[in-house]
């Protein structure tokens, strides 16, 4: 694994950047946009928190400016369905806070539309599935999992019909 890597910003150009090594390396690394506008300007040295994704088509790298946002991908990447290009647009979108707060509300807001328990049971279980592995995330990421936050609802919801 590829844990960090440091070295002079040689380019950035979308959504990668290369970082030129002291030892003669170019790594280009896929940030996401919150990371892609902190970083420093051209020539300057950088260093990068990254995580390494190796695929059948393809070895990706991706890189972060600070270790919770890596571990905050880790985890999205470890949920189901979740792939690195689908974790980098949802932190480029949310950045790792309003991500990991998004994924704690979703309970709420899936209950509050479906009055189908079976349909929460089965969000809510994809929701505590990511819930459990944010739970590793450090300051100032961390989340908190409430036993009694993915119940069913209490019954199906009438609605009244307006017309």
């Amino acid at each position: 694994m590829i844990a960090t890597v440091a070295g002079v910003l040689a380019d950035r150009e979308g959504e990668t950047v290369l970082v030129q090594t002291d030892g003669g390396v170019g790594y280009a690394i896929t940030v996401p946009l919150g990371v892609f506008e902190r970083l420093p300007p051209r020539g300057a040295r950088v260093s990068l928190h990254t995580e390494l994704v190796v695929r059948e088509d393809g070895w990706a790298l991706y890189g972060f400016d600070r270790p919770g946002d890596r571990v905050v991908f880790q985890r999205l990447l470890g949920a189901t369905g979740f792939g690195p290009k689908l974790a980098m647009a949802v932190l480029s979108a949310l950045g790792p806070d309003r991500t990991v707060r998004s994924i704690r509300r979703l309970r709420s807001a899936v209950s509050s539309r479906y009055s189908d328990s079976g349909v929460v049971t089965r969000m809510c279980g994809g929701v505590r599935r990511i819930r459990a592995r944010s739970d590793e995330v450090v300051s100032p990421v961390r989340t908190a999992t409430r036993k009694d936050d993915c119940r069913p609802a209490s019954g199906p919801r009438r609605f009244r019909s307006t017309s």
